[in-house]
């Protein structure tokens, strides 16, 4: 199977290839994110003496890179720190969060060609993957060049790890490449020995993607976003954060229900990936509901319609701090959830839907504390919208439970990043 895999993988590069130049070639933006694709990257990346690769699929992963990689340079790390992403939106994030600290890269196509070339460029001494980014040709070629590889902060959801059981036989001997792998939970570190690897190299040590969440929080200029949102005194601020495509629609449902209960309620709404907020557009124009872009605002020129369609990143956690109600998306459909954490270091309890895997850690967390709601339909959204302002008691009870679980939590990213400097 390994030899399927590597055949279809240089097939997949060239098929890849042409299609990603043509759209390239019409879309100039794509340009740099073609190029790395394919393992050509700037001649300045490698400068120090050693440096270290940390792997991130996207812009969530990105974030907890970004808590790694702060700690590390505190533990005085002085080469190179490169975090691989494999969307334009990670990418953005590392570079704008990251400057100074780490140089962002795409993420090579997994080819054994273009790795090889990506490992000549780059020379790693280390390297660090996240979560479930386990990439076989990629770690073959790390172990082939006797470069260090582990896998931290890793997780497989009761989504994934049935599909990873029916190719167990392949990824094993991929699994036992790794020196080590350090789960989020125990439930994560049995899923992983279960695939195959070597029971003596796997580790729990916890969620690191959650350290950054207190210092976000302080640096938050919620006055700023509420005056470019227009956001009054007496509105009543909901927010739905991270929405996903298969749910717009029930969101929008939700929306119907509780602006005939909530009068004042000030939807604000933000879909996972901002360039596709035309979809979201479409369906409230169909609906006849009057709304503005946050691309359009300005503090001078502030929101003024009772919907606000947003349409860029970095501003996410400043609406949840402002929203009286805020429910986390990808989780009305089975896609795992978004980091309702984001809701919840406000001392607001998030609602969440039923899919919450790639955050059960999060969700069991603040579910033994009675620090969240969980709503399952369109319907129940908007019950639970309208009963959070009709009845804010619940909600307020919940919201005190909160503070107490966060002074409870040791941060991650520390010992991560000491793991990570003495990995041989």
């Amino acid at each position: 199977m390994q030899w399927i895999y590597a055949g279809l993988t240089q097939f997949g590069a060239v098929l890849a290839w042409i299609g990603l130049r043509l759209y390239a070639w019409f879309n100039p933006s794509w340009t740099e994110r073609f190029q790395q694709g394919f393992a050509h990257y700037p001649d300045h990346l490698r400068q120090a003496d050693t440096a270290i690769w940390i792997h991130a699929a996207s812009v969530g992963e990105v974030g907890l890179a970004l808590n790694i990689v702060k700690a590390l340079r505190q533990q005085s790390f002085k080469g190179d720190l490169l975090i691989s992403t494999m969307t334009t939106t990670g990418f953005g994030r590392a570079k704008a969060e990251g400057k100074g600290l780490c140089t962002p890269i795409f993420f090579p196509f997994d080819s054994s060609t273009v790795v090889r070339r990506a490992m000549d460029q780059i020379r790693p001494d280390k390297v660090v993957l996240l979560e479930t980014e386990i990439w076989p040709n990629f770690i073959r070629e790390c172990a082939a060049r006797h470069i260090p590889t582990i896998l931290v902060n890793g997780r497989l959801s009761s989504r994934s790890y049935p599909r990873y059981l029916k190719i167990k036989g392949f990824l094993a001997p991929i699994l036992k490449h790794l020196q080590a792998v350090y789960a989020i939970s125990h439930l994560d570190a049995d899923r992983f020995k279960g695939l195959g690897c070597p029971h003596d190299r796997v580790f729990v040590l916890g969620n690191a993607k959650y350290d950054s969440l207190p210092k976000a929080k302080a640096s938050t200029d919620l006055e700023t976003i509420r005056n470019i949102y227009g956001i009054k005194p007496d509105d009543w601020v909901w927010v739905a954060g991270s929405t996903r495509r298969g749910e717009e629609t029930m969101i929008l449902e939700a929306y119907q229900s509780i602006i005939k209960a909530v009068p004042n309620c000030r939807f604000i709404w933000a879909p996972r990936h901002p360039q596709y907020t035309f979809r979201v557009a479409k369906l409230l124009q169909g609906a006849g509901i009057a709304y503005q872009l946050r691309s359009e605002l300005r503090e001078s020129v502030p929101g003024s319609t009772p919907v606000v369609l947003v349409d860029k990143i970095g501003e996410l956690m400043g609406l949840y701090g402002l929203s009286h109600a805020a429910f986390s998306g990808g989780s009305l459909i089975n896609r795992g959830g978004h980091n309702f954490l984001e809701i919840a270091i406000w001392d607001k309890p998030p609602i969440t839907g039923p899919s919450y895997d790639d955050f059960q850690d999060a969700y069991d967390w603040l579910n033994e504390q009675g620090a969240l709601y969980l709503v399952h339909s369109a319907r129940e959204l908007a019950n639970q919208v309208i009963s959070i302002y009709q009845d804010p008691v619940d909600f307020k009870s919940r919201a005190d439970r909160l503070s107490s679980v966060w002074s409870q939590r040791v941060p991650v990213a520390e010992e991560t990043a000491r793991i990570i400097l003495t990995v041989e």
